[in-house]
């Protein structure tokens, strides 16, 4: 048997822990790439819409990705042939009147099931990279930038917030 020195094992163990692939946070691709996948919905989403980003209160960090999304999707360079409107809001203090589309970073996440009835009753798309968002049925969509590009739907979430899909969007995605 291989004798390893307590010192190693434990450096291996932290080597190994701290690269192991963890959830990312909503970036610019992710944004880009929710948007892309929304000309297969039905009924499309208008130019002029609201999309509402989500951010976790009091967490600072949350607050200012939020507003470095909204700043990206207001320039204009995250949906070419839309023009969108962004909405900055805290996830205790959720408005959704009017918005079609929710961009939820991972520390409103806990406050998810609230968010996701606000976008229900606006038919708006709940939308994260949390995979686990989907899969549990709350968020419409969840994307995948790394290793590869990869958009998970929950088919049972887009039903309760009025929006279809087109079969060729349904045959490139992973249904949950």
């Amino acid at each position: 048997m291989l004798k390893i020195p307590i010192t190693l094992s434990i450096a291996i163990a932290l080597t190994l822990t701290l690269t192991m692939p963890s959830r990312a946070e909503l970036t610019q691709k992710h944004v880009q790439v929710a948007l892309k996948s929304l000309k297969f919905a039905k009924p499309k989403i208008p130019s002029g819409a609201t999309v509402a980003i989500v951010y976790g209160e009091g967490n600072a960090q949350s607050k200012a990705l939020a507003e470095e999304l909204s700043a990206f999707i207001g320039s204009g360079k995250a949906a070419k042939k839309i023009t969108l409107v962004p909405k900055v809001m805290s996830a205790a203090a959720i408005d959704l009147t009017g918005t079609r589309l929710v961009f939820v970073t991972d520390a409103a996440i806990p406050k998810m099931s609230e968010i996701v009835s606000a976008a229900n009753s606006n038919n708006a798309l709940a939308i994260a990279s949390d995979t686990n968002c989907s899969a549990s049925g709350l968020c419409s969509l969840s994307i995948e930038i790394s290793p590869k590009v990869q958009i998970y739907l929950s088919t049972s979430a887009a039903e309760k917030a009025g929006v279809s899909f087109s079969n060729a969007f349904m045959m490139l995605v992973k249904k949950h």
